[in-house]
């Protein structure tokens, strides 16, 4: 009989900040575009950096991202050694 241990990977986290800029675009945006930010930082949170599920989520390299949460709004985010921070939010 073979015994061996499995030892549990921990599970990266990352921290997700949002600008002060990017916070008061958060309160203009509509309730549904709010609604798709909040899962993409909670996504990011607990899934890590890269995003290939989101269809709209880009690495714009040097640590850089963006993802269009819908026609007229862009998140822009930056990642530093695990810290991502939401530097901005676009609306065209």
């Amino acid at each position: 009989m073979i015994l061996c241990d499995v030892e549990r990977a921990e599970k990266k986290t990352y921290t997700v900040k949002i600008s002060k800029e990017a916070q008061k675009k958060v309160r203009k945006m509509p309730l549904d575009v709010q609604d798709i930010f909040t899962v993409l930082v909670e996504d990011i949170k607990k899934n890590g950096a890269i995003r290939t599920n989101w269809r709209n989520f880009s690495d714009l390299g040097k640590g850089k991202y963006h993802c269009h949460l819908n026609y007229h709004w862009v998140a822009l985010l930056d990642l530093v050694e695990r810290n991502f921070c939401c530097r901005g939010l676009l609306c065209r």
